[in-house]
Order: C-alpha cells, then structure tokens, then sequence
C-alpha cells in the first residue's frame, strides 16, 4: 500500500521542463533586445553611420568612390522601397541600419576625396616660404607654432606647394593671422608614428590639409603677396578675433 501511495503521488508530480539549448536561448534574447531597442531607432542611425566611417577607415587600400556611392545609393533606396511597401517593423529599420551605414562608408570617402591635397618633399636643404599666417597653433617645445597657406615655396612647383604648414618660429611673439610673412626653414612631409599604434599627427595633419611641417632657422618677416583668395581672408579674420 505504502508503494502504491508513493507511486500515486510521484504520478501526480509534473516532469521538470527541458533546459532550452544555448542556440534557443541566444535567439530569444536577441529578439528580446531587438524589440526593445526598435523604439529607439533614432539613436541608432548615427550609430550605424560612424560604424561606416569606421569601416572605412579599416580598409587597407584606399577603395574607388563609386562602389561606395552606388552602395549607399541602393541602400537608402532599399529603405525608401521598404516603408512604401509598409514592410513591417523589424525589416525596416534593418533596412534603415544598413542604409546609414553605407552612407557612412561614403561620407568617409568624399571627404577622403575632399581634402587631398599636396604633401610636400623631404628637401635636401632649407627653403623659403612665403604665405599668409592663417592660425596661431599651440607652442611646441622648440617654439611658438604657426598655420601658414603657403603662397611660393622655393624649390616647389605651384602643384607641389602644400595647402597649409605648421611652421616652428624663432620670435619670441608669433605673428598675428592675416599678416604675410616670408620664412626660411627646413620644411619636410608630416611625421609618421612613433611606434605602431601611437599617435598619428600625419593622419590628422592630412583631413586639416596640412602637407607639411617647418622649422624656422631665423625671425619671421614681412612681406607682399598678392591679396589671398575670399574665402581664407574670411578664416585669417575670423581666426584673428579670437
């Protein structure tokens, strides 16, 4: 009796549930989060903007512009097919990732394009440049430093002068932006890294157009130029005023 007793009630207890495996349980919280971050598409998009920046940024040769254009151009018309069709939520904004993300990559890549500019030669001896001094940069260890749009560059060409120069000057005041000065120095290219993975001032150097960096080796002095195009007399004045 006693048996049978146990045996009715062990009956009477249901089996405990099988575990769901890894792959179930990886699948329902990410379509949990997915739910729940779908109200906050908005702060998405930037997300995946810079993720396509980034991208690009990763790639190790420089890519053609037009397989990016047309990337972004499919992508966004992708999503704009996708809300005309009324695609439900979660293939939208997929759509939508995906169309700010190769946005990025071509973002990226315009503004690669946008800001090439001439980098100047190692040269075997001291030159002179004349330029307008369009910023006054932070002081270095050697000096005050200057930004220079370089108007003729002694031992250049017109299409090797670079766009800008960070100059190292000997005065004690650096001159004021909007002056034209004449400078003899050792100009080189932007330097690279130190070591792998440090610093990369030729990086930056490169998406604010400077080609080159110098040294003076006397004073800065003035000098006549021919008046300096509208648009960097507006920068030298705004950058004067400061």
């Amino acid at each position: 009796m006693v048996i049978a007793g146990r045996s009715d009630r062990a009956a009477l207890i249901p089996p405990l549930a099988a575990k769901p495996s890894v792959r179930v349980r990886i699948t329902a919280f990410t379509a949990a989060q997915l739910e729940r971050q779908a109200l906050r598409w908005r702060l998405w998009t930037p997300v995946a903007f810079g993720a396509g920046c980034a991208t690009y940024f990763a790639f190790r040769t420089e890519p053609a512009a037009w397989p990016l254009l047309v990337f972004a151009g499919l992508g966004s018309l992708a999503w704009l097919v996708g809300r005309r069709l009324h695609l439900v939520r979660a293939w939208s904004l997929i759509l939508l990732m995906l169309a700010c993300f190769a946005l990025g990559l071509a973002a990226a890549k315009l503004r690669t394009d946008a800001v090439t500019a001439p980098i100047a030669p190692a040269l075997d001896q001291p030159a002179v440049i004349e330029g307008w001094v369009v910023d006054v940069d932070s002081p270095g260890a050697a000096g005050p430093r200057i930004i220079i749009a370089p108007v003729r560059i002694r031992g250049l060409a017109p299409a090797q002068t670079p766009v800008r120069i960070r100059a190292t000057v000997r005065d004690e005041t650096p001159p004021e932006p909007g002056q034209a000065i004449r400078l003899f120095g050792i100009l080189n290219p932007p330097p690279a890294p130190a070591s792998p993975g440090a610093y990369d001032f030729g990086r930056t150097a490169f998406f604010q157009r400077i080609g080159g960096v110098a040294f003076g080796l006397g004073e800065t002095r003035p000098t006549v130029l021919p008046e300096a195009p509208w648009r960097l007399r507006m920068v030298m004045k705004v950058n004067a005023l400061r």
